[in-house]
């Protein structure tokens, strides 16, 4: 798996190197001890035979308490260096969950915009429905009344017209007909 440089986070780079260089130090600690504590050990086996045999006994006895601690240091090193790649694991799964966190913020941020948007239309749709409807219905009921006025006008046609044949001078109700005729086209 290939990582450019722009994917390392430097903090966490640092931590991991200071890490291994302080295990590396610990090692080597741990094996300049152990060699200074053999060449003790030696030295008292040396003077030891020029003395007593118990004495080579129970350095005999250190010897192998010592070497059995190093072993149990040993196996205490492992099991924290298992809990550290353990750490690692866990933390970029954080960095993944974070990451895939964000994402779904984004998503939903952006579903939260388009239902805005489409709730902001929709309202303006209903708002120029009501406005199309309350124009209809005017114009329906401006229908209505010129209907009802052009009824009326017919009767005062023929009403006209009847009188006009019974012989009385009605010119100036023609003219207000006619005014009542051109405002209803």
């Amino acid at each position: 798996m290939e990582v450019s440089s722009s994917q390392i986070d430097p903090r966490r780079l640092k931590r991991f190197l200071r890490h291994v260089c302080l295990i590396a130090k610990k090692q080597k600690d741990r094996k300049e001890a152990r060699l200074k504590l053999r060449r003790q050990l030696q030295k008292l086996k040396r003077l030891s035979k020029k003395r007593n045999l118990r004495i080579e006994k129970e350095i005999d006895e250190l010897n192998n308490k010592i070497n059995l601690v190093l072993e149990k240091e040993a196996e205490l090193l492992l099991k924290e260096q298992k809990m550290d790649i353990s750490s690692e694991m866990l933390v970029r799964e954080v960095t993944k969950n974070r990451e895939k966190i964000k994402k779904m913020a984004d998503t939903l941020e952006s579903i939260e915009k388009t239902i805005k948007r489409y709730i902001e239309t929709k309202t303006e749709r209903e708002r120029r429905i009501k406005e199309l409807e309350k124009k209809i219905k005017a114009s329906v009921k401006s229908k209505r009344e010129k209907s009802a006025l052009r009824k009326k006008l017919n009767e005062l046609e023929r009403a006209y017209k009847r009188l006009k044949n019974k012989g009385y001078n009605l010119e100036p109700i023609k003219d207000k007909i006619d005014l009542l005729k051109l405002r209803l086209i």
